[in-house]
């Protein structure tokens, strides 16, 4: 258990209380001393609790006892979820019970706040956590603040204060969260949010221990499993298009890996295209993306940015992935990364699709390369079985004439 997690007993006692039903805003019910052992008992076991004089301590001694057993954040789950509030108020209606469970969490997390604590939402989960804990602190960007939620897998991504009175980058920080929780849900590949907090400017998110920088220099992968991890980003991107958005900053450090496979995140200047044609832009230069993954033309402002600039980026992504360097062309997939990256937008591809037809085929033809010099070697020393009706049947026709054609001139 953490300490910083520790309410003072005052605060504890603000809480038990409102649990209680003793508060005019309480969305609980009064409670008699032996109903709140019921319940208390009922629903967290906790051990040696009777009826007396004080009615809180019924609540305060149940909370000390989560504590002891590391299941604070259950305790505030339980007691906040939308189940327990319905029953409390008898209500029928979902949309009024989602509202007092808002309600009722936003009045904890005023009495939280003079201990520095809030309960952070993770789907139907609370978290106890504490505020500008910086030991937590496990990224910082141009805008926001990134820490990771002690115990969980779950990290909050915070706007930084000198831009909360900014509506623009307010603005984008909220379509940044809408594009992933929302225009992109069940993307597999697409990082996870959570939930907003309106009142914070921030919200949470899956945490992944690495991103894809980091993971191409310290792993030693082979060329087919870099291959592979292309066309993986590159399907996810694909899907990305197909619901109608723009990335407009894909680099390295914006894919993550989670247990081997990449997880695409940051859609700070991301965009939907078929919204209703706003685009979130602010004068600052640092917007334009990052430099050595950013298609030129966004130079001259986010407006300019379409599906082709984010296939750019996604050129130089493949020369990472396949030589940890991104200006370096010199590897089996140059072909699909020096297109990627063309000036000319007509000699550019115009789909991620594209790009991984261009792939497929590529990888199929050395494939089938391998297997002719292998069938080849057998027809040298007069080896015919099987394996040649497989070769013969199927080989492409045009590299079948090719390979025939090498035979007779030998």
């Amino acid at each position: 258990m953490q300490e910083n997690l520790r309410m003072t007993p005052s605060v504890q006692k603000n809480i038990c209380e409102y649990f209680n039903g003793d508060y005019q805003d309480s969305v609980y019910q009064y409670r008699s001393g032996s109903n709140l052992v019921e319940m208390y008992t009922t629903r967290f076991g906790t051990p040696n609790i009777v009826a007396g004089p004080s009615r809180w301590t019924l609540c305060d001694d149940t909370i000390n006892y989560m504590y002891e057993m590391g299941n604070i954040n259950e305790f505030f789950t339980v007691m906040l979820s939308l189940r327990n509030i319905n029953k409390e108020l008898r209500e029928t209606n979902q949309a009024i019970v989602a509202e007092k469970r808002k309600e009722a969490i936003d009045r904890i997390n005023q009495m939280l706040l003079e201990d520095d604590l809030e309960l952070l939402s993770l789907n139907n989960r609370l978290i106890l956590h504490h505020i500008d804990d910086d030991s937590d602190l496990i990224g910082s960007g141009g805008f926001a603040n990134v820490y990771r939620v002690p115990g969980t897998n779950t990290v909050v991504k915070k706007l930084r204060d000198e831009f909360k009175d900014n509506d623009g980058i307010v603005s984008r920080f909220k379509q940044e969260f809408h594009l992933i929780h929302d225009k992109l849900q069940g993307i597999d590949g697409i990082i996870e949010g959570y939930e907003y907090n309106v009142d914070e400017i921030s919200y949470t998110m899956e945490y992944c221990s690495t991103d894809l920088k980091n993971y191409i220099a310290d792993m030693n992968l082979n060329e087919t499993q870099r291959i592979d991890l292309v066309l993986e980003i590159l399907g996810i991107m694909d899907q990305v298009h197909n619901r109608g958005v723009l990335h407009r900053d894909l680099s390295p450090k914006n894919i993550f890996i989670k247990d081997g496979h990449p997880i695409i995140a940051d859609f700070g200047l991301g965009k939907a295209i078929d919204g209703d044609g706003r685009t979130y832009v602010t004068i600052d230069t640092s917007m334009n993306g990052t430099l050595e993954y950013c298609d030129p033309r966004q130079f001259q402002g986010l407006g300019f940015a379409d599906k082709q600039s984010d296939i750019y980026s996604l050129g130089r992504i493949v020369n990472y992935v396949m030589t940890r360097d991104s200006d370096n062309f010199k590897h089996t997939l140059s072909i699909v990364s020096t297109i990627a990256t063309e000036a000319s937008l007509d000699a550019r591809y115009h789909t991620i699709k594209e790009m991984i037809d261009k792939i497929n085929r590529l990888t199929k033809t050395k494939a089938d390369n391998e297997y002719a010099m292998k069938c080849e070697r057998f027809l040298s020393v007069g080896h015919y079985d099987k394996t040649m009706d497989e070769f013969l049947l199927s080989f492409e026709e045009d590299n079948l004439m090719v390979s025939c054609k090498m035979n007779l001139n030998s």
